[in-house]
């Protein structure tokens, strides 16, 4: 990375950070929900340390039905970063509230890297700058719940397999990486596991156009090996297989016994699309050209292009039994507006010069990222909004009536 390139990312962090700073303080934390739950599981551990988790365990599984329609202890990854965040003098909720805004700042700088070495720094400043005044990702770098850090590993591991899997020469080393960083992203948040379908699909594809050798090993990186050592894992700080299992399964199932879940949390497979337009409708609508343009004249797009295209889908189609909600799919905006950065490219700059492409790309960048920032101004902050479901987003659109 070149100096120019450091400087762009310190000002997009800059700017990011300027707008979730001041709002941290008027944030009402919800002590009976998630936020809650996250706070108790960090408080003990942070207290009396690992031994905490197989208390926390028999608690879950022992306390009133109604707890387990809420986070379980088993996310032992976000439990234990969370755990040290509560750690610090005058330990609270908002130190969950810093943590993820610095898991969301930490996947900024992800994006802007990685994408700085794929696709050059031009394609790297606009997406990430568009990343970051993102009205879900906003929302939830003020909220103390997980979801910001899930992200993170999630997209991070996303990052790690598609240029394992797109590489000219990849070697087991790197596959080993892969299953290290999924293991810990499992273990992150149960649905993480979504990964396992997702990456398989796109393994077979790159079987069968590409003709990819050798693909039983990294099959095995991407879903037995990762999946055996969260398991073994969470095992043993559970104090044993059969109570870590108990608490996955009440934890799988809760969105189908779960009353709020089955209102607000049921729906088709492209609901979650509908959620993105609701928030972000210029983004998604250009993501969605992006994928239409793939489709009829992406033969020469690189391969790692085409893979990012692709798991909003992917995932949507595989995450169609389970309940459903905006702030499960906040990894997929990293996607969507690499998608919509390099389909408005497309139409800024072809056929114009250089620096008449670069205004009109400027123009328009700065005109969706208003649009986004006065949804998270209205709906978030001063609307307090704190789960944003499809019902409160078209109630907030005005597409039905209050």
């Amino acid at each position: 990375m070149t100096p120019r390139s450091w400087a762009v990312l310190a000002c997009i962090l800059s700017f990011s950070a300027a707008l979730v700073l001041p709002t941290l303080e008027v944030v009402k934390i919800q002590q009976r929900a998630d936020e809650g739950y996250y706070l108790k599981y960090a408080t003990r551990v942070a207290q009396e340390g690992l031994g905490a988790f197989p208390k926390l365990f028999q608690d879950y599984l022992t306390g009133a039905s109604v707890h387990q329609y809420f986070p379980p202890p088993s996310r032992l990854v976000t439990v234990a970063l969370q755990a040290g965040a509560v750690s610090f003098p005058g330990s609270d909720a908002r130190n969950l509230q810093i943590l993820s805004l610095l898991a969301f700042l930490a996947l900024l700088v992800l994006v802007f890297v990685s994408l700085v070495q794929s696709m050059g720094e031009g394609v790297a400043g606009w997406a990430t700058f568009l990343l970051s005044v993102s009205p879900l990702h906003l929302y939830l770098a003020r909220r103390a719940l997980s979801d910001s850090l899930v992200a993170l590993f999630l997209v991070g591991s996303l990052i790690l397999f598609i240029r394992v899997l797109t590489a000219e020469k990849s070697s087991s080393k790197l596959w080993w990486g892969v299953s290290v960083l999924y293991a810990l992203t499992f273990l992150s948040k149960e649905a993480a596991v979504v990964l396992i379908p997702l990456s398989m699909a796109l393994l077979l594809w790159k079987g069968v156009w590409s003709r990819f050798e050798g693909i039983g090993f990294p099959i095995l990186c991407v879903s037995l090996l990762p999946l055996g050592a969260a398991l073994l894992l969470l095992a043993v700080c559970a104090g044993g297989f059969g109570t870590a299992w108990k608490v996955l399964v009440l934890s799988v199932s809760s969105g189908s016994t779960n009353p709020y879940a089955s209102v607000y949390g049921s729906g088709p497979w492209f609901r979650y699309l509908v959620d993105f337009i609701l928030l972000s409708p210029c983004v998604t609508l250009l993501y969605l050209g992006w994928c239409g343009f793939l489709l009829m004249q992406g033969k020469d797009q690189p391969e790692s292009v085409k893979a990012w295209a692709w798991i909003p889908f992917l995932f949507m189609i595989f995450s169609a039994p389970a309940s459903k909600d905006v702030r499960y799919a906040l990894f997929l905006e990293t996607p969507i507006r690499l998608g919509a950065v390099l389909f408005l490219r497309d139409l800024t700059m072809e056929g114009r010069a250089f620096r008449s492409g670069l205004l009109w790309m400027a123009v328009a960048v700065a005109g969706i990222a208003l649009g986004d920032l006065l949804t998270t101004a209205n709906l978030f902050v001063a609307g307090g909004l704190y789960d944003p479901v499809t019902y409160q987003l078209l109630l907030f659109r005005r597409l039905i009536p209050p």
